[in-house]
């Protein structure tokens, strides 16, 4: 048996009787893991003579890691997106809610979304390509349409809700 197998089938006893679950082993180290606890394992080697407590903070570092690695590139849609940026222009929940709604009612968030009168993207900019003035990307870009919103309803209306009151009895805002 190698050292990395040796080294492995101790982490994996370790990890096994100490609660750490691991996956990517094989042979005897991957039988005695648990199969309901998972995180990969770097196969990097190590000598035979290690302690059980290097063996146990290996095993527990590299599932945090893993852990935290594989949580950080999540993706935000467009309403998380919208919710941030708009706190960061100073907007509370309140003034996001109406946001919400309005944007939820104009198209439903969608960054393609267009109606027969050429609007387009989440804010149903009209026409669409005005809303090149926030960024090149803007027929894809969740992030270029809601920062152009944004920028229009400050301009046009001073918050959302204002906004949202205006669309409630015009339709359009």
């Amino acid at each position: 048996m190698s050292r990395t197998s040796i080294r492995n089938v101790g982490i994996a006893a370790l990890a096994a009787s100490s609660g750490v679950g691991l996956l990517g082993m094989s042979g005897a180290a991957a039988a005695l893991a648990p199969a309901h606890k998972t995180s990969p394992v770097s196969p990097s080697v190590v000598l035979v003579g290690e302690t059980k407590a290097e063996l146990l903070s290996t095993a527990k570092s590299t599932a945090t890691s893993t852990a935290t690695s594989s949580t950080h590139h999540k993706r935000r849609t467009p309403r998380q997106l919208g919710r941030d940026m708009a706190k960061a222009r100073g907007w509370g929940a309140g003034q996001f809610r109406c946001l919400d709604s309005l944007w939820t009612n104009e198209s439903g968030w969608r960054v393609h979304a267009h109606n027969g009168s050429g609007a387009y993207g989440i804010p149903q900019a009209l026409p669409g390509p005005k809303m090149a003035t926030a960024g090149a990307n803007w027929r894809n870009s969740a992030k270029t349409q809601i920062r152009w919103g944004l920028r229009y309803i400050k301009n046009r209306h001073r918050t959302p809700c204002l906004a949202w009151h205006y669309w409630r009895s015009h339709g359009w805002y």
